[in-house]
């Protein structure tokens, strides 16, 4: 389970596994990556009714048939299976998704499975990565990843953005930037975007006044 708030880049990184993973070919997946955005799956209050096991079928391109309970059919057509499931933002659905994920882990055990969440499972047997910002610290000739990202965003609505050691783009307050950030990489690119109205300094100064 990969946690943090929203914007630190736990969806990235989790995409980044799953191409890794299918580059693999006939690696320890042989019955496929699967990506499952998880965002707009809504929690129904329902009895007997579990939304993840729905949103899985479908995203394996698995039908339900006869009258045994969806989750049943699914665990059996997963039991032999060894692939990859990364499912993207379950934060909303922490209840059935720690029913459907334990379930997984005792009835399909080649079934391995990623989480990106704003909270843990608490499952016994999860792996828990807390992701961190980006460093923010430069050596003397080379830009930190953070300001380097702050960069590259920023030349994207301004082509002739260079930093300089004073000035409207100063070296320094870029650091700054990406300090107070805790180099979030969203954080990082929403600022980065106001280079077209504002000087480095000037958005420092904003986000010193108001984070928020």
């Amino acid at each position: 389970t990969i946690v943090r708030p929203g914007g630190i880049g736990k969806t990235r990184l989790a995409l980044e596994v799953g191409w890794r993973a299918a580059e693999a070919h006939l690696g320890p997946f042989l019955h496929g990556v699967f990506f499952l955005p998880l965002a707009d799956v809504a929690l129904v209050d329902a009895p007997g009714f579990n939304p993840l096991v729905t949103a899985v079928a479908e995203a394996l391109g698995y039908t339900f048939a006869g009258y045994s309970e969806p989750q049943a059919q699914l665990l059996s057509y997963l039991k032999d299976k060894k692939m990859l499931l990364l499912l993207d933002n379950l934060e909303h659905l922490m209840a059935p998704g720690r029913q459907l994920v334990l379930a997984l882990h005792q009835h399909a055990p080649g079934v391995n499975i990623v989480v990106t969440s704003r909270e843990r499972l608490n499952l016994a047997g999860e792996w828990v990565l807390p992701l961190t910002g980006l460093p923010t610290d430069s050596l003397d000739a080379e830009l930190s990843p953070a300001m380097a990202l702050f960069v590259q965003r920023a030349r994207q609505v301004e082509a002739r953005f260079a930093l300089a050691e004073t000035g409207d783009w100063s070296k320094t307050a870029v650091a700054e930037i990406c300090q107070l950030l805790e180099g979030m990489p969203l954080a990082i690119e929403l600022a980065a975007a106001w280079v077209r109205l504002l000087s480095c300094p000037e958005i420092l100064a904003e986000l010193q006044h108001n984070l928020d």
